[in-house]
């Protein structure tokens, strides 16, 4: 669920930031943030609780919820506290991955199965007049996705979306905002590079098709 860069490493370099130090300081705790891997943050927060240098408090736990061929869905619970499930939905087929990231307001439900069955195929976003997605409501507002690149990457930002190491193009659907950022990525214990990710600021769901030839 976490990992989206296992899907397309051979191709796209993709990665997760990795770990440079065992040491109790900032830099062990961003290494070992939700923000480091390539996954949905909610509101500025782990979905599971990481302190100290090794400890993890309330753990995010994971549901496979379909699994077949060509797709997989599954779900976490790291933010339940804040009345929140993320699903993460994988299709492959013979031209592209694609990655559907939802991410439900499920109130006071307590019973996270049926809720989960509900939300296999979830009704599509309406877009609001003028063809703009409408506005995230404030539980959702706080919503970002990332994925990380190798340093040798080589990443093209078009009007399309991006190339990643000329043979795959990447495009988001739904986002909010895209931006492309620099991140440390750990290429060994105390040995950081400079490396790129894409930052997605989203609503409610975002879609990533991932075509593998350009």
């Amino acid at each position: 669920l976490r990992s989206v860069g296992r899907v397309i490493r051979r191709r796209s370099s993709g990665v997760e930031s990795g770990i440079s130090t065992y040491e109790k300081n900032s830099q062990r705790q961003s290494e070992r943030a939700t923000s480091a891997h390539n996954t949905v943050v909610v509101n500025n927060i782990n979905s599971s609780d990481v302190w100290s240098g090794f400890r993890v408090g309330k753990r995010a736990k994971t549901s496979i919820l379909l699994e077949n061929n060509n797709q997989v869905i599954a779900s976490h619970d790291g933010y339940k506290h804040q009345n929140i499930i993320h699903q993460r939905t994988f299709t492959l087929n013979e031209t592209e991955v694609i990655i559907d990231d939802l991410i439900n307001n499920i109130g006071k439900t307590k019973n996270l199965q049926p809720l989960a069955e509900k939300m296999t195929n979830p009704p599509p976003l309406s877009p609001s007049k003028g063809g703009k997605n409408p506005p995230p409501s404030p539980l959702q507002r706080g919503s970002v996705g990332f994925l990380h690149f190798h340093p040798d990457a080589s990443i093209q930002q078009i009007e399309q979306g991006f190339i990643i190491n000329d043979v795959l193009q990447l495009t988001i659907e739904n986002a909010h905002a895209i931006t492309l950022e620099e991140y440390n990525f750990a290429e060994g214990y105390n040995i950081l590079r400079r490396a790129e990710k894409i930052k997605i600021e989203m609503n409610k769901k975002i879609i990533i098709k991932i075509l593998y030839e350009v």
